[in-house]
């Protein structure tokens, strides 16, 4: 069974989005919830957390394991660019 939960931080960052691109990301991260099953998600080198690739956004989170329970949370959404991890 799986948990999605957001930071504020990425709260923040989603409303800024253009409506049709908040859909695009809101689908996508709903679609985590067939961890580990699920597509355009990579882990990233040298850190613990991971990428959902969304367009030409990218949502940031990372995987905790609670017994029977894993809780997916969301910590940013970002436009791509050199700077984005």
């Amino acid at each position: 069974m799986t948990r999605i939960e957001w930071a504020l931080k990425a709260v923040k960052q989603l409303r800024k989005l253009p409506q049709a691109e908040q859909v695009k990301v809101h689908a996508a991260v709903g679609a985590l919830s067939e961890w580990p099953d699920v597509r355009n998600v990579k882990a990233l080198v040298n850190r613990i957390d991971y990428r959902l690739r969304v367009g030409r956004y990218r949502v940031l989170f990372h995987v905790t394991p609670d017994g029977e329970l894993t809780v997916i949370n969301i910590d940013e959404v970002r436009k791509r660019d050199e700077r984005t991890y």
